[in-house]
């Protein structure tokens, strides 16, 4: 496939404004692990107050759930071509991902929030 003339001359302006806004972005991954570590370290004091999944405490106004997820279950198809067609070992293809445990701060039903 060729680059024409006309092609680059609508991907210029596209391209200028996604470098502009990845620029822009930048200063905000270092906040973004913030508020990642932050949320781990509340769902880490839901666990401890042993909270399962789906329990809600609301909080200055904000409900704070703990959440869990199984891990995502796939068959490895390498590890079923090796098994051979006449033995399939199901549960010795099946992987289990690591399970996600986090928190959720949202805005409780109802509740005035104002915005620091």
């Amino acid at each position: 496939m060729k680059a024409t003339k006309a092609l680059l001359s609508r991907l210029a302006p596209l391209v200028r404004l996604q470098r502009r806004l990845e620029k822009q972005l930048v200063p905000l991954e270092a906040l973004q692990a913030k508020e990642e570590a932050c949320r781990k370290h509340i769902d880490a004091l839901l666990v401890e107050a042993d909270f399962a999944s789906g329990d809600t405490v609301t909080v200055l106004g904000y409900d704070v759930r703990h959440n869990e997820r199984r891990g995502r279950t796939t068959l490895n198809a390498d590890k079923l071509r090796g098994a051979g067609v006449a033995e399939i070992d199901l549960q010795f293809a099946t992987e289990v991902g690591q399970p996600s445990k986090f928190a959720t701060v949202k805005p409780a039903k109802g509740a005035t929030v104002r915005a620091a």
